[in-house]
């Protein structure tokens, strides 16, 4: 004979009079007291109304009669007494859950009947009755306990997604590698019970998943999908509970989707249009930040860049982040994320933006193009740009024909033929890529035509490199070979002798690295992170970086800007990542490299000097001192605690000593840590023009050092400075200058001065006091009689150097 047990509830309306009769005792108070369930009924009935659960085991055949009998609505209201002044009225019963009983009278087969559902936790207690059952419907209990439908709560159809780590510290075993081990299943469900547990007193959890185990002591990934609407104050409370019920956790990460939202969701932009999205929370945050993923690769956006902007609002119960890119490219297409990080929460919310795109830049072949009269080779031409996802509409123009572009057929580029008939007189063929949107980007290839008459350069083969015909007074291009970025172009001289060649070819490792650059300025990325990638990508165990004028620009150029983006961020970096900084500066201004700073399109070193300064400023240190020292840059400094005693700052080098007093350093302690920095450079000071301001016949007469000093609040300090600098030249017939190198000042990237400092003269020596801090040197004037005060070695270091 089968068994059911049928869970029931009933309605209870007690008289309220009853309910504060003294003759209640408390304890018969408890008994009809549930707070969870209890609720105030309208005040003309003067009760309270109250839900009772309670098991029934119903046996036989007839347990079918037993539910229509228990049910039967005629029967109700039925008053029960429970003293002299109370009584109890059950005016409602239904059947909220059925139990089959089977096996030995303790394993139940259990169900909801309709309109009742189970509570999330129990559909992850206990498993389901068969393998075809589905998740949270027929549950297989095989303990003592009967559970309990209840009415499905009224929720919201919003979705709040978790991702979350838990960090234990105890031992992991490769078992947690195997979803079907015991440990496996064992942790697996503590984790998801723990879960469910802390997260339904603040949320309204409809599923919960363990994703696995992973080394690091034992990390355990799960997600998680809650009904909303859902507050961080939540999250965090239930976090915190799920810390607690866990005791081995010792860290915890959790990420959300749902809490915040885009608008629009989904964009698509025409090339060059602005891009504007609006990010909001229904809560104060106190900062909002936006990334970009762009195939797997994620970067923070920011909000200084060129092309990059972010203004957000917070008010008292919201808050509004509005992303604007100015100007969409290839750049930024992809995914958007605005992200809300918060007590350990990560908040985020996630849009998709496509752009209609144009080439930023189209590759064509040849550059240029000379024919002569016997030339008889057919002219074919070829215009190329990157593979993307745009169908483009590619033509040809050229003598007021249009004619449809034909594939190239290349695997590496998306490229485009044509082979016109010879042209007789000089004409221009233009490529035209077109996008849906009707956008247009082009570029111009130029045939020449050599007429008999015409005096033109002969072909010529140059390191590999084929110059075609040319005509005189005109300039020949060609690419750059296979690894190399860029063109090459050589003039062909009014005689038509070829000159020599340009070479503005650049290597790819430092192609990369001013992309990295040009994107990074762009706002695509922050400094902190992409600086040290930046720096990586320029490195390579050789050193050498640089083969021409072009490269050692490029160079320039890319750790200019790092420097500049790095210290505008209130960037710090480890030693490593300075020493590789300071590593490449030091192979560019080596004396091997010497000619390609001669030339008239090579950079001021003066822009190298001033990178170097900035960059290392940014230099992670402690309360003590540093040191870095390479072939041609070393640096020497002190960090300095605020309220720290301070003594007299000394540094010597090979060549330079300086100081800088105790009273100085104890003044700006009062109210600051700080850093002196010194960095002596012994090759670019023959790279910096001899240009003074006061005489055009001077020549460097040691080597360039600099000292600064950093406050914490990112400003600068400047005070009086004492230096002695051991000169190449200390003939007294000539006259030494003490000498800054003035940024601001006229000339190729600035000029020497000697405002604020003063000379002395020793053996070997020129001691120099200075009332700022900069880039010092001593200049030296050709055939000039001495002007600087001179004194012995012993009187001058006692008087300005105090040496260790």
């Amino acid at each position: 004979m089968g068994a059911n047990v049928d869970v029931i509830f009933l309605y209870l309306v007690m008289s309220l009079s009853c309910y504060l009769h003294s003759s209640v005792t408390n304890g018969q108070e408890s008994e009809l007291h549930d707070p969870r369930v209890r609720r105030h009924l309208p005040i003309s009935w003067s009760a309270f109304q109250y839900t009772y659960y309670m098991d029934i085991l119903i046996e036989g055949y007839g347990s079918s009669l037993t539910e229509i009998y228990l049910t039967n609505t005629s029967l109700l209201p039925y008053t029960l007494l429970m003293n002299a002044s109370a009584y109890v009225s059950v005016v409602l019963i239904e059947i909220t859950t059925e139990c089959n009983v089977t096996g030995n009278g303790t394993e139940k087969m259990c169900t909801c009947n309709p309109g009742y559902s189970w509570n999330i936790t129990m559909c992850y207690t206990y498993p389901p009755c068969s393998n075809s059952s589905n998740f949270c419907s027929c549950l297989f209990i095989q303990d003592d306990n009967i559970p309990v439908c209840e009415a499905p709560k009224n929720i919201s159809d919003q979705r709040v997604s978790l991702k979350g780590y838990l960090t234990t510290n105890e031992t992991f075993t490769p078992d947690l590698l195997d979803p079907s081990s015991t440990n496996y299943k064992a942790k697996e469900s503590n984790l998801t019970l723990a879960l469910l547990n802390a997260y339904t007193k603040n949320c309204n959890p409809l599923s919960v998943a363990v994703l696995g185990f992973s080394p690091g002591s034992v990390i355990a990934s799960y997600r998680m999908l809650l009904a909303g609407p859902v507050s961080s104050t939540q999250l965090s409370s239930s976090n915190a509970l799920v810390s607690q019920s866990l005791s081995s956790v010792t860290s915890s990460q959790l990420s959300t989707l749902g809490m915040v939202t885009i608008e629009p969701a989904q964009l698509e932009v025409n090339f060059g249009d602005p891009i504007q999205l609006v990010c909001q929370i229904n809560e104060t945050m106190p900062s909002v930040n936006w990334t970009l993923t762009v195939n797997n690769v994620t970067n923070t956006l920011f909000p200084g860049g060129e092309n990059v902007n972010v203004s957000t609002q917070q008010m008292s119960s919201s808050t509004i982040s509005v992303l604007t890119i100015a100007y969409a490219s290839q750049y930024w297409e992809g995914k958007y994320s605005c992200q809300i990080s918060i007590d350990g929460l990560e908040l985020k919310a996630k849009a998709v933006v496509n752009i209609t795109l144009l080439p930023l830049e189209i590759t064509i072949n040849p550059l240029q193009k000379s024919l002569t009269s016997k030339d008889t080779s057919q002219l074919q031409l070829e215009c190329c740009v990157p593979y993307d996802e745009e169908n483009y509409n590619v033509t040809w123009t050229y003598d007021n024909l249009i004619v449809a572009a034909l594939p190239a057929g290349r695997t590496d580029l998306n490229c485009y033929t044509l082979v016109p008939p010879r042209p007789t007189n000089d004409t221009n063929y233009t490529c035209t890529f077109m996008n849906k949107a009707g956008q247009q980007k082009s570029n111009v290839i130029p045939v020449t035509v050599i007429q008999a008459t015409d005096i033109y350069c002969s072909v010529n083969v140059s390191n590999g490199i084929t110059w075609n015909v040319t005509k005189a007074g005109m300039s020949a291009s060609a690419l750059c070979p296979l690894g190399k970025s860029g063109y090459m172009t050589r003039d062909c001289s009014a005689v038509g002798v070829w000159l020599s060649v340009q070479d503005n070819c650049i290597s790819q490792q430092l192609q990369t690295a001013l992309s990295s650059v040009q994107a990074l300025e762009q706002g695509l990325g922050i400094a902190q992170v992409n600086v040290p990638d930046i720096i990586q990508q320029m490195s390579n165990s050789s050193g050498t970086i640089v083969n021409n004028v072009a490269e050692v620009s490029t160079a320039v150029n890319i750790l200019g800007s790092i420097s500049s983006m790095a210290a505008t961020q209130n960037c710090t970096f480890d030693p490593s990542v300075v020493t590789k900084f300071l590593t490449l500066a030091s192979n560019l201004i080596d004396p091997d490299f010497s000619p390609l700073w001669r030339s008239s399109t090579s950079p001021p070193a003066s822009k190298m000097l001033q990178s170097v300064e900035c960059f290392c400023q940014l230099l992670q240190t402690g309360n003590q001192s540093f040191e870095i020292d390479l072939e041609n840059i070393q640096i020497k400094g002190n960090s300095y605690e605020q309220g720290s005693v301070g003594e007299d700052y000394q540094k010597n080098f090979a060549t330079v000593s300086l100081s800088i007093d105790k009273q100085t350093i104890s003044s700006l302690l009062k109210q600051n840590n700080l850093k002196i920095t010194s960095v002596v450079f012994s090759t670019i000071g023959n790279l910096l023009p001899n240009t003074f301001e006061k005489r055009n016949d001077s020549q460097l007469n040691s080597i360039v050092q600099s000292t600064s000093i950093k406050l914490s609040d990112s400003s600068y300090a400047s005070t009086n400075i004492e230096m002695s600098f051991v000169v190449n030249t200390s003939n007294k017939m000539y006259s030494q200058h003490c000498v800054f190198w003035d940024f601001s000042l006229p000339g190729f990237g600035g000029s020497w001065s000697d405002a604020g400092c003063t000379s002395m003269l020793g053996t070997n020596t020129t001691f120099c006091s200075c009332s700022h801090l900069t880039s010092f040197a001593v200049l030296m004037s050709i055939n000039k009689t001495s002007t600087a005060t001179t004194m012995s070695t012993s009187e001058a270091s006692s008087d300005h150097i105090k040496k260790k």
